[in-house]
């Protein structure tokens, strides 16, 4: 049999699949026929495992359409992420990225490309205050699904208890479907000391902590913020709120180091700015029994001169005269207390007084101060940050709403200050790191990463994606011209490009989430999906359309730089490795000048060999003889 190159894989990783794998790796024997033994796993694992007998009842979080949630993981998407070249500036080189488009299918089409490669992710979520989800998936429940699901009313519609919380519930349940399986798909992206912010109301700041619990597990909790928002406090109200949550967990905590942030309303003044930490070693009680320190001659002072004379009215007790000359002890001297760091003392005596490590690696040494106290002193590092879990003093709403309006013409309700986005993006990121929202609103997270980068001249790229949701037919935003959220989003982006230092120079891809150019024909009852026949959809032009959607089944991120060449009167488009021949009639010519670009993986249009099957064979012996993995699309 004839080989034949590989077919590019339009379909999303297989998530479930990869983990059956994993798991069967790990635990053979423990899937038979692709069912689980769970038995056999609870065996392996030494844990009890549960039966029918013991009920449905059990802690976690459960709620009307979670089943169906779970499942809309595993549903394909087959769309295609299409370059908008309009909006875009400086498209072949750009490391920016906004895409218009459902976050679901998106995230779902992102998986490949960027698993393990965001640092950070903020996103503003519907806060579900009662009104419709523009988020509607075909999985949440209707209110009669919902009432019978959750046992208030039978399968006839006759009520089943004295009262009925669909309102409620419905919304409840509604927001938990929505938003679980975006944050299973982000959580995928994020790198192993990525992080994940999520802004929220009291509305639903319990559910999205357990459900933030469920997802990234509960010991990668990492910190709740507290943002006063202060908004108009005056306002008269029972009890006037002015805060919000911002729910922060780790991808892996063990893998996130200490921010080295201050926060900035702590005071210049503060010792916290300074470059070393000092304090007093005397510490005295049962952990810290008293204890007699020969101090040498040539121990360290923290005066070039002065003495002081025995005692054991004061601790430390000085045993002996001490006379400091040049800054350093002329004679001997013995010391008597319980000590926080004697361990770390005597190393530093022993090492000639040259400052050591402790066990966080920081550079630490010691001295005698005039009143006969030890000092132990540490180089602050670069880490050694102080972040409060209180945001204050960060913007409001309403400033950063007027602002917009007053100096670019953007109108938005509510869009999160972008100091409150600069700051968490200076905690959590640093040079080059990604940046995602996938609820980007008025696109301020794109402005806080702008901000920062101006301020540290870090290269920080972002990925936003927001849905074309209709504005309000009496808007203001309408009634300014803007048509959805997403033209809001870029109008924004583009004043922060044109106004924020150095912002301007990333470029900026703008795609659309559209239809794939390829043919997806159902095979089963399953609903799998896969490639038939001739693949394009008849519909012109499609150049970068489908170089673009190859690139990102092929796992070649968004911002990856594209290089053309003209080969042939054909156009070749590499991006990390990968080269896309753009020809629906590929001749010899072509296919070698193709390989002689030596990409990595070499992709052609199947419908270019159409008549052409010595071509084909041809140029696939001659890309493996190169090394080259040659595919076909």
């Amino acid at each position: 049999m004839t080989e034949e190159p590989a077919k590019v894989d339009l379909e999303m990783p297989d998530l479930s699949a990869a983990r059956r794998a994993a798991l069967e790796e790990l635990l053979p024997g423990i899937l038979a026929d692709g069912v689980l033994d769970a038995n056999r796993l609870g065996e392996l694992l030494s844990v009890a495992v549960t039966t029918a007998a013991d009920g449905p009842e059990r802690y976690g979080l459960m709620w009307a359409g979670k089943a169906e949630a779970v499942r809309s993981l595993q549903s394909p998407s087959h769309g295609a992420l299409v370059p908008d070249l309009a909006r875009s500036a400086e498209w072949d080189g750009a490391k920016n990225v906004f895409v218009e488009g459902d976050n679901l299918e998106v995230l779902k089409l992102l998986q490949k490309a960027y698993n393990d490669r965001v640092k950070m992710i903020y996103i503003d979520p519907p806060y579900n205050t009662g009104s419709d989800f523009v988020y509607a998936d075909d999985f949440t429940d209707t209110t009669r699904q919902y009432l019978e699901w959750s046992g208030q009313i039978d399968s006839a519609g006759r009520r089943a208890s004295a009262g009925t919380d669909a309102a409620n519930g419905r919304l409840h349940s509604r927001w938990l479907s929505m938003m679980y399986p975006r944050l299973v798909l982000a959580r995928n992206l994020l790198t192993r000391d990525g992080v994940v912010l999520v802004s929220i109301s009291d509305v639903e700041m319990a559910n999205l902590m357990l459900l933030l619990r469920e997802v990234f597990g509960p010991e990668n909790h990492l910190a709740t913020f507290v943002w006063n928002n202060d908004g108009n406090i005056e306002q008269q109200s029972s009890i006037k709120v002015n805060h919000e949550y911002i729910v922060a967990f780790a991808r892996d905590i063990e893998h996130v180091s200490r921010p080295g942030v201050i926060d900035p309303n702590i005071d210049e003044g503060s010792k916290l700015f300074n470059d070393r930490i000092e304090n007093s070693i005397t510490k005295n009680g049962p952990a810290n029994p008293a204890s007699e320190v020969l101090l040498p001659a040539g121990f360290p002072a923290s005066q070039d001169a002065f003495t002081v004379s025995p005692r054991t009215d004061a601790w430390p007790h000085v045993l002996d005269p001490v006379e400091v000359v040049d800054g350093t002890l002329s004679t001997p001297a013995r010391v008597y207390s319980g000590w926080s760091s004697k361990r770390l003392l005597e190393l530093f005596i022993s090492n000639g007084f040259v400052p050591i490590e402790d066990a966080e690696g920081k550079s630490t040494w010691f001295a005698m101060t005039p009143t006969g106290a030890i000092y132990g002193y540490k180089q602050r590092s670069s880490t050694q940050g102080h972040v409060l879990t209180v945001l204050r003093n960060l913007g409001t709403t309403k400033a950063s709403s007027s602002r917009m309006k007053r100096d670019w013409g953007v109108v938005f309700d509510f869009p999160k200050p972008e100091r409150l986005i600069q700051y968490l993006v200076s905690v959590f990121t640093k040079g080059d790191d990604l940046v995602m929202d996938f609820f980007a609103g008025s696109g301020s997270t794109a402005h806080g990463v702008a901000l920062q980068n101006a301020e540290d001249n870090g290269t920080r790229r972002y990925i936003l994606v927001n849905i074309p949701e209709p504005t309000g037919r009496e808007s203001a935003a309408r009634k300014a011209g803007f048509e959805t959220v997403s033209d809001i989003t870029f109008k924004r982006v583009a004043a922060v490009r044109a106004h924020v230092k150095g912002a301007s120079r990333a470029g900026l891809r703008t795609l659309r989430l559209k239809d794939s150019n390829f043919v997806y024909t159902s095979v089963d009852d399953a609903d799998e999906l896969t490639l038939h026949g001739s693949t394009l959809v008849k519909v012109e032009p499609r150049g970068d359309s489908l170089a673009a959607e190859v690139f990102l089944k092929e796992g070649v991120a968004l911002d990856e730089s594209w290089v053309r060449h003209g080969v042939g009167g054909t156009e070749v488009i590499v991006a990390d490795g990968v080269a896309v021949v753009l020809s629906d009639a590929i001749t010899d010519d072509v296919a070698n000048a193709a390989v002689a670009l030596n990409p990595r993986v070499l992709v052609f249009l199947e419908d270019g060999f159409a008549g052409r099957d010595a071509v084909k064979a041809n140029v696939f012996t001659n890309a493996k003889n190169a090394g080259i993995a040659m595919k076909t699309v």
